[in-house]
């Protein structure tokens, strides 16, 4: 079992310096920008209790199971020794942990001014919007093309079984009430991963 996580423990021994893999600093930019196809990538230090907590309940279960419609039909049985390993490797990101430009075009906020910095990105909007001189198409313009503010939170990608399968999790916020978190698996599938299952798929809309 110490070999199947040899990948994780070299990968974080890594991480931990600060100096990220650019094969691994890829797979985890693809998979953001899915949601934020362009710009800056601006996300936190690490990841605050609460979610903390849901990630590690979710894989409490041996057998897990795809929660998704495209990910139902697969289930992966994670035995005792990986569901320790990848849980003591998420316990790590419960104090800070990532450091400054990660990604080429990223920035990195502190867990605790992921709600402030949002605020301010949109006050800063909404004054520019305000503006007297603005036309009714500078008004459309803006609003079209102003993307909102995500904030992403992740672990690295945890790669186990001789690097066919890896575990990933990532929320993304975009105001109070505005999140999206997401518990995957990932299957390397003729040299490209693929999401293999959705464990966990959680939205909010709800902006207050």
């Amino acid at each position: 079992m110490k070999r199947i996580f040899a990948s994780i423990l070299t990968l974080l021994a890594v991480y931990t310096n600060a100096q990220v893999p650019t094969e691994d600093a890829a797979f985890l930019e693809t998979f953001i920008r899915q949601v934020k196809t362009d710009g800056c990538i601006v996300y936190t230090d690490k990841i605050n209790n609460t979610d903390l907590l849901s990630v590690l309940m979710t894989i409490k279960e041996g057998t897990l199971k795809g929660n998704t419609p495209e990910t139902v039909v697969n289930s992966i049985n994670i035995s005792k020794q990986e569901r320790k390993e990848i849980e003591k490797q998420i316990r790590q990101l419960a104090k800070p942990y990532w450091s400054q430009k990660l990604f080429l075009d990223s920035k990195m906020i502190t867990e605790e001014n992921v709600v402030p910095y949002i605020k301010t990105v949109y006050q800063q909007y909404s004054e520019t919007y305000a503006d007297p001189r603005n036309t009714p198409l500078d008004k459309a313009n803006l609003l079209k093309n102003t993307p909102q503010p995500y904030v992403f939170e992740f672990t690295p990608p945890l790669f186990m079984r001789n690097n066919t399968y890896c575990f990933v999790y990532m929320k993304t916020e975009c105001g109070s009430g505005c999140s999206t978190s997401e518990i995957s698996f990932f299957k390397k599938d003729n040299e490209k991963w693929e999401c293999f299952i959705v464990v966990s798929l959680e939205q909010s809309t709800a902006l207050k």
